[in-house]
């Protein structure tokens, strides 16, 4: 009898996120290894349950759950949506399928109810820790402060009671070590490299910033940002690919400073965001400047070198700011040091073949690749029980 796997997450394709990426390319070398895979999903545009072969050949079976935008509280209604049925869900799964594994994505929430169900299972199930979710409710508000110590004994509780935790770059695993006192096996992080194409001879004078405009990512500044290139170059642009709570604020601030080169073309195709990159003087990634995202890699930064665009990160000096400055792969600054962007952009916007230091493509072939990825974690799995 071969193997099953079961994946459990919100988010999984056509969604355009990196979590939906990540766990299709798990899927993928499952499915290459020669297991059948089944993926619990949501959808929140229907309320019809429904049914589908994905494309790596695995079966797809999406429940409708509540829409959600924004950050901490405001998020926790879909989270709640998605996770009211969900033991039901994995208890059938483990009934009729017999799993060898259940792979699980946060919320703490949902990895909770998997590690209870699949221990009463005696199923191996593996937490995904992409993130720490109890670390997103920062602020001093009761709510806030109630939501983090709650989603932090959740999020302990989970960790603890699965087979095994994977992680995606040393900084999050030492955190997981520290709160909560838990050994992750580090995965790594990266892009499928097939969907982004070699860069364009020539490079537009044109920032691509694509991704969520959300509170995580401290999106106004790139307001900031536009305001620089303005200056430097009335004819170049800012280009936004994306949606999020923080859009209409955004759009507003830039009104009111007259800026005229931040454009925004929202959710559009991987094809067309892949398209933009190759043909990109930079791509722009920010994050808010807080402690909890110093141990934060943006898949972004993957996205861009993997079509040969340097990087230009705004956020906390950590992990990902230290990794563009160590290895060359464009520049990094602080929103008090975003005037140091100045020399480095005027010569990038100068500049129409391409950032020729280093070969930022090959760079992210042997460090961001997905599929080296998803390899990590199948690796990761248990064999088939006796």
């Amino acid at each position: 009898m071969r193997c099953h796997a079961v994946i459990v997450t919100r988010l999984y394709s056509p969604a355009t996120a990196a979590a939906a990426f990540r766990l299709q390319a798990v899927a993928r070398e499952l499915r290459r290894s020669g297991q059948p895979v089944t993926v619990l999903s949501a959808h929140d545009n229907s309320w019809r349950r429904t049914r589908r072969i994905g494309v790596e050949g695995e079966r797809i079976i999406s429940w409708p759950m509540l829409g959600g935008r924004g950050d901490g509280v405001r998020r926790m209604f879909s989270v709640l949506s998605f996770d009211v049925l969900l033991a039901f869900r994995v208890s059938f799964c483990i009934l009729t399928l017999r799993p060898s594994v259940i792979i699980v994505e946060p919320p703490p929430t949902s990895g909770l109810i998997c590690a209870v169900v699949g221990r009463i299972a005696r199923t191996a199930v593996i937490y995904y820790a992409a993130d720490l979710w109890a670390d997103m409710f920062t602020g001093t508000s009761k709510a806030r402060r109630g939501m983090r110590s709650v989603f932090g004994w959740v999020e302990r509780t989970c960790l603890r009671r699965s087979a095994a935790v994977l992680t995606v770059n040393g900084a999050l695993a030492q955190r997981i070590v520290s709160t909560h006192s838990v050994v992750p096996t580090v995965v790594g992080n990266g892009v499928d490299l097939r969907a982004y194409a070699a860069p364009a001879c020539r490079r537009s004078k044109v920032l691509v910033y694509a991704g969520t405009l959300g509170v995580a990512q401290g999106a106004s500044a790139l307001v900031a940002l536009g305001l620089i290139l303005e200056e430097l170059e009335p004819d170049a642009r800012l280009d936004v690919y994306g949606e999020g709570a923080e859009r209409a604020s955004i759009e507003s601030l830039a009104s009111e400073k007259g800026l005229r080169s931040l454009r925004f073309h929202g959710i559009v195709e991987n094809c067309v965001v892949a398209d933009a990159l190759r043909r990109a003087s930079a791509a722009v990634v920010v994050l808010k400047e807080e402690e909890v995202y110093r141990a934060a890699l943006p898949t972004k930064i993957f996205a861009a070198l993997a079509s040969g665009a340097p990087v230009i990160y705004v956020g906390p000096t950590g992990i990902a700011s230290t990794l563009i400055r160590e290895n060359d792969l464009g520049i990094a600054a602080t929103r008090a040091t975003l005037g140091t962007l100045i020399p480095w952009l005027r010569s990038r916007l100068d500049a129409s073949d391409g950032y020729r230091d280093i070969d930022l493509r090959g760079w992210a072939a042997v460090n961001g690749s997905l599929e080296a990825v998803a390899r990590r974690v199948v690796e990761a799995c248990p064999g088939e029980p006796e």
